[in-house]
Protein backbone atom coordinates (compact mmCIF):
# COMPACT_ATOMS: atom_id res chain seq x y z
CA UNK A 1 0.00 0.00 0.00
CA UNK A 2 1.75 3.23 -1.25
CA UNK A 3 3.50 4.55 0.61
CA UNK A 4 5.70 2.03 1.75
CA UNK A 5 5.07 1.31 5.69
CA UNK A 6 8.13 2.05 7.98
CA UNK A 7 9.20 -0.18 10.90
CA UNK A 8 9.06 3.32 12.86
CA UNK A 9 5.81 4.48 11.09
CA UNK A 10 3.83 7.18 13.03
CA UNK A 11 0.78 5.25 12.09
CA UNK A 12 0.57 1.85 10.84
CA UNK A 13 -1.40 -1.30 10.21
CA UNK A 14 -5.27 -1.21 9.57
CA UNK A 15 -5.28 3.04 11.01
CA UNK A 16 -2.94 3.75 7.62
CA UNK A 17 -4.79 1.35 5.23
CA UNK A 18 -8.45 2.64 6.43
CA UNK A 19 -7.19 6.25 4.89
CA UNK A 20 -5.72 5.00 1.66
CA UNK A 21 -9.09 2.77 1.14
CA UNK A 22 -11.58 5.79 1.98
CA UNK A 23 -9.86 8.10 -0.43
CA UNK A 24 -9.63 5.68 -3.25
CA UNK A 25 -13.31 4.71 -3.01
CA UNK A 26 -14.27 8.63 -3.07
CA UNK A 27 -12.12 8.85 -6.11
CA UNK A 28 -13.57 5.97 -7.61
CA UNK A 29 -17.07 7.45 -7.24
CA UNK A 30 -15.90 10.35 -8.66
CA UNK A 31 -15.15 8.84 -11.53
CA UNK A 32 -18.22 6.79 -11.75
CA UNK A 33 -20.54 9.27 -11.58
CA UNK A 34 -18.78 11.45 -14.09
CA UNK A 35 -19.11 9.24 -16.51
CA UNK A 36 -22.95 8.29 -15.19
CA UNK A 37 -24.00 12.20 -15.89
CA UNK A 38 -22.39 12.05 -18.97
CA UNK A 39 -24.14 9.06 -20.38
CA UNK A 40 -27.13 10.66 -19.38
CA UNK A 41 -27.06 13.83 -20.95
CA UNK A 42 -25.48 12.22 -23.91
CA UNK A 43 -29.29 10.45 -23.76
CA UNK A 44 -31.31 13.13 -23.45
CA UNK A 45 -29.48 14.64 -26.45
CA UNK A 46 -29.94 12.12 -28.57
CA UNK A 47 -33.30 10.96 -27.69
CA UNK A 48 -34.16 15.17 -27.98
CA UNK A 49 -33.00 15.45 -31.35
CA UNK A 50 -34.70 12.05 -32.70
CA UNK A 51 -38.03 13.72 -31.05
CA UNK A 52 -37.44 16.74 -32.58
CA UNK A 53 -36.52 15.32 -36.62
CA UNK A 54 -40.01 14.84 -36.68
CA UNK A 55 -41.99 18.10 -36.06
CA UNK A 56 -41.36 21.56 -38.31
CA UNK A 57 -39.26 24.72 -37.08
CA UNK A 58 -42.27 25.84 -35.15
CA UNK A 59 -42.67 22.98 -33.62
CA UNK A 60 -39.36 22.29 -33.02
CA UNK A 61 -38.71 25.81 -31.44
CA UNK A 62 -41.55 25.12 -28.55
CA UNK A 63 -40.26 21.65 -27.85
CA UNK A 64 -36.75 22.85 -27.48
CA UNK A 65 -38.07 25.76 -24.78
CA UNK A 66 -40.25 22.78 -23.42
CA UNK A 67 -37.20 20.89 -22.60
CA UNK A 68 -34.54 23.55 -21.63
CA UNK A 69 -35.82 22.66 -17.90
CA UNK A 70 -34.54 19.36 -18.16
CA UNK A 71 -31.79 20.10 -20.13
CA UNK A 72 -30.95 22.98 -17.35
CA UNK A 73 -31.39 20.27 -14.46
CA UNK A 74 -28.70 17.36 -16.51
CA UNK A 75 -26.49 20.30 -17.23
CA UNK A 76 -26.31 22.62 -14.56
CA UNK A 77 -28.19 21.43 -11.52
CA UNK A 78 -27.29 18.20 -11.06
CA UNK A 79 -23.65 17.91 -11.63
CA UNK A 80 -23.47 21.33 -9.60
CA UNK A 81 -24.96 19.49 -6.44
CA UNK A 82 -23.08 16.53 -7.02
CA UNK A 83 -19.60 17.95 -7.31
CA UNK A 84 -20.45 20.62 -4.43
CA UNK A 85 -21.87 17.97 -2.05
CA UNK A 86 -18.60 15.68 -3.52
CA UNK A 87 -15.90 18.36 -2.58
CA UNK A 88 -18.41 18.66 0.73
CA UNK A 89 -17.52 15.23 2.17
CA UNK A 90 -14.06 14.97 0.89
CA UNK A 91 -13.22 17.71 3.07
CA UNK A 92 -14.81 16.17 6.16
CA UNK A 93 -13.33 12.79 5.53
CA UNK A 94 -9.89 14.85 5.58
CA UNK A 95 -10.96 16.48 8.79
CA UNK A 96 -12.11 12.59 10.43
CA UNK A 97 -8.73 11.05 10.03
CA UNK A 98 -6.80 13.42 10.70
CA UNK A 99 -8.50 14.03 13.97
CA UNK A 100 -8.26 9.78 14.26
CA UNK A 101 -4.21 10.22 13.80
CA UNK A 102 -4.43 12.45 16.78
CA UNK A 103 -6.35 10.91 18.71
CA UNK A 104 -3.97 7.40 17.92
CA UNK A 105 -1.18 9.22 19.25
CA UNK A 106 -2.87 10.72 22.14
CA UNK A 107 -3.30 6.95 23.38
CA UNK A 108 0.91 6.88 22.50
CA UNK A 109 1.44 9.57 24.69
CA UNK A 110 3.31 10.13 28.20
CA UNK A 111 2.44 13.55 28.15
CA UNK A 112 -1.07 13.30 29.31
CA UNK A 113 -2.27 16.11 26.82
CA UNK A 114 -5.53 15.24 25.95
CA UNK A 115 -6.52 16.72 22.12
CA UNK A 116 -9.84 17.89 23.12
CA UNK A 117 -8.03 20.90 25.49
CA UNK A 118 -5.83 22.32 22.56
CA UNK A 119 -7.72 25.64 21.35
CA UNK A 120 -9.42 25.38 18.24
CA UNK A 121 -11.43 23.54 16.10
CA UNK A 122 -11.54 21.08 13.08
CA UNK A 123 -8.12 21.20 11.36
CA UNK A 124 -6.64 23.66 13.18
CA UNK A 125 -7.15 22.13 16.21
CA UNK A 126 -5.56 18.74 15.05
CA UNK A 127 -2.24 21.19 13.23
CA UNK A 128 -1.69 22.43 16.50
CA UNK A 129 -1.87 19.30 18.41
CA UNK A 130 0.78 17.85 15.98
CA UNK A 131 2.90 20.25 15.63
CA UNK A 132 3.60 21.52 19.47
CA UNK A 133 3.33 17.35 20.90
CA UNK A 134 4.88 15.34 17.90
CA UNK A 135 7.21 17.72 16.38
CA UNK A 136 5.30 17.78 12.83
CA UNK A 137 5.33 21.75 12.26
CA UNK A 138 7.18 20.85 8.41
CA UNK A 139 3.78 19.39 7.59
CA UNK A 140 2.03 22.46 8.70
CA UNK A 141 4.39 24.84 6.81
CA UNK A 142 4.28 23.05 3.38
CA UNK A 143 2.57 23.92 0.09
CA UNK A 144 0.25 20.64 0.67
CA UNK A 145 -0.77 22.39 3.70
CA UNK A 146 -1.67 25.84 2.03
CA UNK A 147 -3.49 23.77 -0.74
CA UNK A 148 -5.69 22.16 1.89
CA UNK A 149 -6.41 25.64 3.55
CA UNK A 150 -7.44 27.11 0.17
CA UNK A 151 -9.71 23.98 -0.03
CA UNK A 152 -11.04 25.25 3.62
CA UNK A 153 -12.18 28.04 2.44
CA UNK A 154 -14.41 26.85 -0.56
CA UNK A 155 -15.71 23.94 1.72
CA UNK A 156 -16.89 26.63 4.14
CA UNK A 157 -18.20 28.88 1.74
CA UNK A 158 -20.15 25.92 0.43
CA UNK A 159 -21.18 24.58 3.24
CA UNK A 160 -22.42 27.80 5.13
CA UNK A 161 -23.15 30.41 1.81
CA UNK A 162 -24.29 27.49 -0.78
CA UNK A 163 -21.38 28.96 -2.68
CA UNK A 164 -22.73 32.73 -2.89
CA UNK A 165 -20.00 35.07 -3.11
CA UNK A 166 -20.66 38.92 -2.37
CA UNK A 167 -18.42 40.27 -4.68
CA UNK A 168 -19.58 44.30 -4.43
CA UNK A 169 -17.15 46.77 -2.59
CA UNK A 170 -19.24 46.13 0.76
CA UNK A 171 -18.54 42.34 0.62
CA UNK A 172 -16.75 40.06 3.25
CA UNK A 173 -12.98 40.10 2.61
CA UNK A 174 -12.93 36.40 2.59
CA UNK A 175 -15.45 36.35 -0.12
CA UNK A 176 -12.84 38.41 -2.41
CA UNK A 177 -10.40 35.61 -1.61
CA UNK A 178 -11.64 33.06 -2.51
CA UNK A 179 -13.26 34.48 -5.57
CA UNK A 180 -9.41 35.47 -6.69
CA UNK A 181 -8.39 32.36 -5.47
CA UNK A 182 -10.67 30.21 -7.59
CA UNK A 183 -9.95 32.04 -10.60
CA UNK A 184 -6.65 30.39 -10.62
CA UNK A 185 -8.29 27.13 -10.93
CA UNK A 186 -9.70 26.46 -14.54
CA UNK A 187 -11.48 23.61 -12.87
CA UNK A 188 -13.45 25.97 -11.44
CA UNK A 189 -16.48 28.07 -12.40
CA UNK A 190 -17.30 31.19 -10.45
CA UNK A 191 -20.57 32.75 -12.02
CA UNK A 192 -20.64 36.36 -11.47
CA UNK A 193 -23.65 39.23 -12.20
CA UNK A 194 -21.96 42.41 -12.16
CA UNK A 195 -25.19 44.18 -11.75
CA UNK A 196 -25.87 42.45 -8.29
CA UNK A 197 -22.16 41.73 -7.36
CA UNK A 198 -22.94 38.33 -6.24
CA UNK A 199 -21.09 34.95 -7.70
CA UNK A 200 -21.83 31.67 -7.14
CA UNK A 201 -19.73 29.00 -6.93
CA UNK A 202 -19.18 25.86 -9.91
CA UNK A 203 -17.03 23.29 -9.25
CA UNK A 204 -16.00 20.97 -12.11
CA UNK A 205 -14.75 17.02 -11.76
CA UNK A 206 -11.02 17.82 -12.01
CA UNK A 207 -10.94 20.37 -8.71
CA UNK A 208 -13.09 17.96 -6.54
CA UNK A 209 -10.43 14.85 -7.55
CA UNK A 210 -7.38 17.03 -7.06
CA UNK A 211 -8.68 18.15 -3.29
CA UNK A 212 -9.12 14.16 -2.96
CA UNK A 213 -5.65 13.05 -4.06
CA UNK A 214 -4.00 16.02 -2.28
CA UNK A 215 -6.25 14.77 1.10
CA UNK A 216 -4.70 11.28 0.64
CA UNK A 217 -1.35 12.26 0.01
CA UNK A 218 -1.10 14.26 2.86
CA UNK A 219 -1.99 11.83 5.41
CA UNK A 220 -0.34 9.08 3.67
CA UNK A 221 3.02 10.79 4.13
CA UNK A 222 1.99 12.19 7.72
CA UNK A 223 1.47 8.44 8.36
CA UNK A 224 4.79 7.26 7.06
CA UNK A 225 6.96 9.85 8.83
CA UNK A 226 8.99 8.53 11.53
CA UNK A 227 9.26 11.63 14.65
CA UNK A 228 9.96 11.34 18.60
CA UNK A 229 7.61 12.67 20.76
CA UNK A 230 8.30 16.00 22.78
CA UNK A 231 7.19 14.95 26.37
Amino acid sequence: MWPPEKENSLIKGWDRVSIAINFDNLEYYCSYLNKTLKDVQLRFKEKTLKEAEKMDEEEKSHFYDYMSEEHWRLHDVFPSLHWNSTFITAYGLFEYHLNAICMILQNKSKCGIKVSVIKGKGIERSKIYLSSIWNLQIFFSSKDWSKIKDYALVRNSLAHNSGELKLDKDGPKNHKKISELLKIHDAVEIDEDGDCGIGRIKLKPSFVIDSIKMYKKFLMNLCIIETQIKC
